[in-house]
């Protein structure tokens, strides 16, 4: 799965990369990056840093979690502007992971196969002390792009996937709540599961 993958490509980078490197996650549905994007990525990884940060990834898009809902949380639109804290950068959304924090978290946990890998491993980097953080011009551009600026849906995490998917995905909730300490969230993933 996925997150197979990206644990055994950030293990063959970290053979070779030095602590003050990067390692840039993508998979073949990635869009086409574009310089500028890179630009403003390392700037405000730059930025961060210098004003005192312990930055482990940075992005275009991220995502907030309430584990005791065991949900997403949007990120209201007002806020997408200059650094926006996270709990973890969505996939393709071109996530840069700070080579210091991958020794000391680890990489992607690859058991998790399929769903919330990018989660997981956010709220990991969160728990070491690492900041977790997704541009806000790049995220607003994204939005207004996709016709998303201004709607305010209950964000979803996928749950609501048929078969397989929706498997996994509740599979490994369960199991990043769990890990995380929080058996609120489970009861209710497990409620509104049931429910459907």
């Amino acid at each position: 799965g996925p997150a197979g993958g990206i644990a055994l490509g950030m293990r063959s980078a970290l053979d070779h990369a030095t602590y003050d490197d990067c390692v840039l996650s993508l998979d073949a549905a990635a869009p086409t990056p574009s310089v500028d994007v890179f630009a403003a990525l390392e700037r405000l990884g730059r930025e961060l840093r210098a004003g005192g940060e312990q930055v482990g990834g940075i992005g275009i898009v991220g995502g907030r979690f309430s584990p005791d809902r065991a949900r997403a949380v949007r990120v209201p639109d007002e806020e997408l502007v200059g650094a926006v804290r996270c709990h973890w950068i969505g996939g393709n959304q071109f996530p840069f992971y700070a080579v210091g924090a991958l020794r000391e978290v680890g990489v992607f946990d690859e058991r998790l196969f399929f769903g919330f890998d990018d989660l997981d491993f956010g709220l990991r980097l969160g728990a070491a002390g690492y900041g977790v953080f997704a541009d806000g011009e790049l995220w607003h551009r994204e939005r207004t792009r996709t016709g998303r600026l201004g709607v305010t849906p209950e964000p979803s995490l996928g749950l609501e996937d048929p078969s397989w998917r929706r498997y996994y995905s509740t599979r490994n909730m369960v199991y990043i709540l769990r890990n995380q300490g929080h058996p609120r969230g489970v009861a209710r993933l497990v409620a509104r599961s049931l429910a459907k």
